[in-house]
């Protein structure tokens, strides 16, 4: 991918460096999410999620582009979050109004390091102010997570060569789907940066 890959990208705002996944030579802010037989899983991959959520400015949006993908497989989705909580029941909007839930990269990037590695980016990315407790809160929890999960909510996007796309980060959850080994899978990542959240 030439670095002017980027540029697009930048029209939205500046771009952010991720702190694990590696970055294009000559393009600060392009992660390069490749992926070949040998690649080992990645616990991004499989599961609902957001971009730098454990960020105090999480990311605004991001633009994905894919450079190689199988014929088949390997497919993102989408999932409209904005559309699933006004669909919640207003009993339950009503109890998360004013609860508190804590990000963590530890539980994802973190995770996957050494530990001196985790030590110094828990210190550089500390976790927010803490989780609420409420009564069934697990549970709540887990329903909550679910809602990404409901098909009504969501797109699937499905790769070729060169193929774009760009979502607002703040308002989706995606799920890299994992189906294409033994495949390679290539895809060159912009995240915009965001701002705090309200």
């Amino acid at each position: 991918m030439q670095p002017e890959s980027n540029a697009p990208a930048s029209r939205f705002g500046a771009l952010e460096d991720h702190p694990v996944l590696p970055s294009h030579p000559e393009a600060p802010g392009l992660a390069q999410i490749h992926k070949s037989p040998d690649s080992p899983p990645d616990r991004y991959e499989n599961a609902w999620h957001s971009d730098t959520s454990w960020r105090e400015t999480p990311a605004m949006g991001c633009v994905l582009r894919c450079v190689a993908c199988p014929d088949t497989g390997g497919d993102t989705l989408r999932a409209n979050m904005v559309l699933a909580y006004e669909k919640l029941p207003e009993a339950v909007r009503r109890d998360i109004a004013d609860l508190v839930a804590s990000h963590s990269f530890e539980a994802i990037f973190g995770a996957a390091q050494p530990a001196e590695r985790r030590l110094a980016m828990k210190a550089q990315y500390p976790d927010g102010c803490g989780q609420d407790y409420t009564r069934g809160g697990a549970e709540l929890l887990q329903y909550l997570i679910g809602q990404a999960g409901i098909p009504e909510y969501q797109v699937r996007w499905r790769w070729r060569p060169n193929s774009v796309a760009i979502w607002d980060n703040r308002a989706t959850q995606h799920y890299a789907v994992r189906d294409y080994p033994p495949c390679v899978r290539k895809m060159d990542r912009a995240a915009i940066v965001g701002g705090r959240p309200c």
